[in-house]
């Protein structure tokens, strides 16, 4: 139930828009989630956290009218004056409340830190949404259902009287990212360094488990695209000097964490991105691959101009398990384990496309961390279209395209049924991801290559693929492309953003075609012709 009396603040910002601020009370809550919550990663450890001063935080997320009046212009891909602006990165949403000082001449603008956007977002709960254990359409955009954010406030608040606190946009938080304190701690804000920042509640186009109250979606301060967005926090001040920041509004601090015993911190003595070993549950054991087949061949070399060449290597026709068994650490509800045969062979690019191709085909190029040698990122769906067809009128390779979801994991795999293709977990030797801390993308081949000869399936880049979004069918199912219409495209391999579990050869990251950003890239497949040796 909402608390009484909530105390509440609106902001005038000019042309009749208001900013409205609700008075979040100081008080104790247990931050993180119990390690069977559904969904949960390993950061989520909980901890006893304590909220010393209350502050004012946005009834709702920032939006475009909002942005417009004190930016002066609007980044958001999906228009609408009530609906939250997004495709804002962290240094813009610092930007805005800059000026909103500026324009209202009242200080104390600011990010809310992670520890009070989930106090906020929990409003005394502890279930994994501040509406119980199951969200629903009817509680928040989620699951690209709608495709796109909706107006602010559509859906009911939660005990605060704060909307959209799952759902819509994911919103930016003040810290830097760190592993979470053992034990209790009070208003606590993060590490002093680091390289990644951290959103919260989860967008129209993420899955439910991504909007728990406790999520953390670990990303760079450039990173934006249209499920990102913000609300504001104002800090309180003093009503007169011995009065405490309005204590007497609320009594005694609130407390939501009498009684309470912490679970042992069972990842205390390791480092965060670590997947814990578990047992293949497969429901049977595919044959190895036959590797004979790419040994005997040799790769397809594509010369694009002088001094600049695309390796392709035969991946052989096979049966294997796509997805996940029901146990698998960071599994999602769409990796449903079922058989898939891909009846001819292949060829896939032995890497990323890099800056140096895409340069040599498309003139220009649109990576944020510049390196010849480095994937080709900030790269859309439809950009990738355009490049695919270019090449095929620069080099006559008119069987060149993007692998589909199931050449994609076939590849990836090479014959291996683990989470990765190394094993059950991933070490930091092994892929550029969230756990090595470079904080950037890497120059491809640099670390070690599937027994298919591929290099970077896990990390480094998300790789685009052919498929629209659609469920996996229950029963076997040969050379799947993906249902005919849908509003969803798919990237896999997970990032040098992304932790281990994201990494996973059968996580499946849905999004829009137009979306792009530092961490997006591509491969391309080939339809197989038997040449021997290739031009």
């Amino acid at each position: 139930m909402p608390w009484n009396n909530l105390q509440e603040e609106s902001v005038s910002l000019g042309k009749g828009i208001m900013m409205d601020f609700v008075l979040i009370p100081s008080g104790s809550f247990v931050m993180g989630s119990p390690i069977d919550e559904t969904g949960r990663f390993d950061d989520e450890t909980q901890c006893i956290v304590t909220i010393s001063k209350p502050f004012y935080l946005g009834r709702y997320l920032v939006t475009q009218e909002q942005w417009e009046v004190v930016m002066g212009g609007n980044p958001s891909l999906s228009k609408g004056k009530k609906n939250p602006v997004e495709n804002v990165s962290w240094q813009e949403s610092k930007s805005f409340l800059k000026g909103l000082s500026k324009l209202t001449s009242k200080t104390g603008y600011r990010l809310p830190t992670e520890a009070e956007w989930e106090y906020a977002c929990r409003a005394g709960t502890s279930t994994p949404y501040n509406c119980g254990n199951v969200l629903t359409s009817n509680d928040a955009n989620f699951d690209e259902r709608i495709g796109k954010t909706s107006k602010v406030g559509q859906y009911s608040p939660n005990a605060f009287g704060l909307y959209d606190m799952h759902g819509n946009v994911s919103e930016w938080c003040a810290d830097l990212y760190g592993e979470y304190p053992l034990g209790s701690v009070a208003d606590p804000s993060g590490p002093r360094r680091g390289k990644f920042r951290v959103l919260r509640g989860g967008s129209f186009c993420n899955h439910l488990s991504v909007l728990r109250s406790a999520c953390r979606n670990i990303v760079g301060p450039p990173y934006k695209n249209a499920g990102t967005g913000f609300r504001v926090v104002r800090s309180c001040k003093p009503r007169s000097a011995g009065v405490n920041n309005h204590s007497d509004l609320y009594g005694q601090p609130l407390d939501f964490v009498s009684g309470v015993q912490l679970p042992y911190r069972e990842a205390a003595g390791e480092k965060f991105g670590k997947c814990k070993k578990v047992e293949n549950c497969y429901l049977e054991r595919q044959p190895q691959a036959d590797q004979s087949r790419v040994k005997d061949s040799s790769e397809l070399v594509v010369r694009i101009e002088p001094g600049v060449t695309m390796h392709f290597l035969v991946i052989p026709a096979g049966t294997f398990w796509m997805g996940s068994p029901a146990n698998e650490i960071g599994r999602y509800e769409d990796e449903l384990l079922h058989k898939v045969t891909l009846s001819k062979p292949y060829y896939m690019s032995k890497f990323p496309v890099t800056q140096a191709q895409w340069l040599a085909v498309m003139g220009t190029n649109p990576s944020y961390s510049k390196g010849k040698q480095k994937p080709a990122e900030n790269i859309t769906w439809e950009d990738c279209q355009r490049f695919i067809l270019r090449l095929r009128a620069k080099t006559g390779m008119q069987g060149v395209r993007l692998p589909t979801e199931a050449e994609w994991e076939y590849a990836c795999r090479a014959g291996t049924m683990d989470a990765y293709y190394f094993g059950p977990a991933l070490r930091t030797d092994d892929a550029n991801f969230l756990a090595t801390g470079i904080g950037t993308t890497t120059s491809v081949g640099k670390y070690p290559p599937n027994r298919f000869g591929l290099y970077d399936m896990h990390g480094n880049v998300w790789e685009w693929c052919a498929d629209w979004f659609g469920n996996y069918p229950e029963g076997p199912v040969t050379d799947p492309t993906g249902p005919r219409r849908g509003k969803f495209h798919l990237t896999r391999g997970g990032s040098f953003l992304n932790r281990a579990s994201v990494v996973r050869a059968a996580d499946r990251n849905v999004i829009g075609p137009p979306f792009r950003n530092g961490a997006t890239g591509f491969r391309l497949a080939c339809d197989y012709f038997p040449i021997g040796i290739g031009n």
